[in-house]
């Protein structure tokens, strides 16, 4: 093979290389990002933070497990075997995300005057005190979502623990797609927002 003909070959392969390359690339799909959402719920009991008695909330902690500590979102195949989706994953931190929208969850039912989502320098900085460690948050496409978690809420300057609980909830996904699974989440972190909003009021 002569050396023109050699350039020649090596021209047409890399040719074809980028052909393959370009296709390769349009062909795969892009990420799809989720965030979990409160409630659209018009606030009941919480009525209007101009009203005297409206409360300074902080959610001081949410704590994950390890393996929820990614930006996959993470289902089950069976009770020990976990899928991590490559193409659908959360918009930001899962703990920002199930803090933030528990805050407005609660505030649907307590009168909210103020929220803080990071720990405060000292107790007396908010009248009640959220904290939350997960066990589980996951579940199954078509089956149903899950949480296990155990929470305490803590009251004014002396940080008087007023309830301390493991609560477990789940809700039907009702449809075999990652939309319908974050749709179950949001609905458990709703139910999750009651109970301790409930504490709250009882506090």
């Amino acid at each position: 093979m002569n050396d023109s003909c050699f350039y020649r070959l090596v021209r047409l392969s890399s040719m074809a290389f980028l052909v393959f390359f370009y296709i390769g690339c349009a062909g795969s799909p892009s990420s799809t990002f989720y965030l979990l959402s409160p409630t659209s719920v018009v606030k009941d009991e919480a009525g209007s933070a101009d009203q005297e008695g409206c409360i300074h909330l902080r959610i001081a902690r949410v704590t994950l497990p390890e393996y929820l500590n990614r930006p996959h979102i993470v289902t089950r195949t069976t009770e020990n075997n976990l899928t991590l989706s490559d193409d659908d994953q959360w918009a930001e931190p899962l703990s920002d995300t199930v803090a933030r929208v528990l805050a407005e969850n609660i505030s649907r039912h307590v009168c909210i005057k103020k929220i803080s989502l990071s720990p405060g320098r000292s107790s007396g900085e908010s009248d009640y005190r959220v904290e939350v460690e997960v066990y589980r948050m996951d579940g199954s496409l078509g089956k149903d979502a899950v949480l296990d978690v155990w929470w305490t809420v803590s009251k004014g300057a002396g940080n008087v623990l007023i309830r301390s609980k493991r609560s477990q909830f789940s809700e039907l996904v009702t449809g075999n797609t990652y939309s319908a699974f974050v749709q179950a989440q949001s609905r458990m972190l709703d139910t999750f927002g009651r109970e301790i909003a409930e504490a709250i009021r009882k506090g």
